[in-house]
């Protein structure tokens, strides 16, 4: 079974899903998708394009978890760069302001 994650007043929930096909690939969810095989649940960058082209309709938007997480990762050991520093900054300040956070 897998896991989708969603809102319910408010609430985080986890909710299995039961299912014939399983796959930890975007694109093949993606694919899957546009078939018409299923229902996904994938990030905005995987599926904009085809819900402004009207070829996939989205869904359960009032559960939609939108809560994510991005790491950045780099060796601790090193000093970190000013370039790094500024990347780091800049997804911050827009992964935030992109999700109204």
């Amino acid at each position: 079974m897998i896991a989708g994650s969603f809102f319910d007043n408010g609430v985080r929930k986890e909710i299995r899903v039961k299912g014939r096909l399983r796959a930890n690939s975007g694109n093949a969810l993606l694919d899957a998708a546009l078939k018409g095989i299923g229902l996904v649940q994938l990030p905005a960058y995987y599926i904009t394009d085809y819900l402004e082209t009207g070829r996939l309709k989205s869904v359960l938007d009032d559960f939609a978890y939108r809560d994510s997480a991005v790491w950045v990762v780099y060796p601790q050991h090193r000093h970190l760069s000013s370039k790094v520093r500024m990347f780091i900054d800049y997804l911050v300040e827009n992964i935030e302001r992109n999700q109204g956070l």
